[in-house]
């Protein structure tokens, strides 16, 4: 089975890192108005949901896991978890929202988005749990191109400016965990999904890291890092103002 930080997921995450840098850099350079920079986020996000399709499809006809063989599961199509739930409902969001991309709706979405992705990226014993022999088979392949999507389409809001954290909004990222736990209940009442939504069983195996307890953490992050990147460029000309003691007294 692949193994984490192999060579073939190593280099994968520099190819990802090297894309993403790349895009950025390229839309910022040549989409020069709003509506070149929004058609641009249309096509990451339309990516984002044609991998995501990709990945739940494979996961249907293909099964998940290994023992001993796995069968087939019409129910691996559904979005059970966090990921596959923001992945599905952020393009139809921007779309709905298309005046308004920082709507208090995407306080919650694209940070689920950002983290899910971006923790499957960098420990993917949540991604490498299929048996593939090989990073290149399609369940693993298209989780690591959806997640890669998943972190790259948030970066690309924040860097075109077209979505800004605020930290006023933390309601709307603990409203929108609350909706999603609220459908993770409601798949294991009709479809018999008892982990969906990681609501029975750790992010990770053998660790603590259950829902509420990740949803505390994430809470605490979002809150953090959006008022440092209200307050911190504030912060920092008021400190380049005052003048240096020491040059005074000389």
């Amino acid at each position: 089975m692949e193994k984490a930080f192999g060579l073939s997921h190593i280099l994968f995450l520099v190819f990802a890192i090297a894309a993403m840098a790349a895009g950025i850099i390229l839309i910022k350079k040549y989409c020069k108005s709003e509506k070149s920079i929004r058609l641009a986020t249309y096509i990451v996000a339309g990516l984002m949901l044609a991998s995501l399709i990709w990945n739940r499809v494979s996961l249907a006809v293909l099964g998940w896991g290994t023992e001993p063989s796995p069968d087939p599961d019409w129910r691996n199509v559904l979005p059970a978890a966090y990921c596959p739930f923001v992945g599905l409902v952020i393009p139809f969001c921007l779309l709905l929202f298309r005046k308004n991309w920082s709507h208090p709706i995407f306080h919650c979405l694209l940070y689920v988005a950002f983290i899910g992705g971006l923790v499957t990226l960098v420990m993917p014993a949540t991604m490498i749990g299929n048996g593939d022999t090989t990073i290149f088979a399609t369940r693993t392949l298209s989780n690591l191109f959806y997640h890669g999507f998943a972190v790259f389409l948030p970066l690309l809001m924040l860097f075109t400016k077209t979505f800004k954290p605020n930290w006023r909004y933390w309601w709307a990222y603990l409203l929108g965990l609350c909706v999603q736990v609220t459908f993770g209940l409601f798949l294991m009442d009709t479809t018999g999904l008892y982990d969906a939504m990681f609501l029975t069983k750790p992010f990770v195996k053998d660790t603590p890291l259950s829902w509420w307890l990740v949803g505390i953490l994430s809470t605490v992050i979002f809150f953090i890092v959006s008022l440092s990147y209200e307050y911190g460029p504030v912060l920092v000309r008021k400190f380049r103002k005052f003048p240096d003691k020491q040059a005074s007294e000389v």
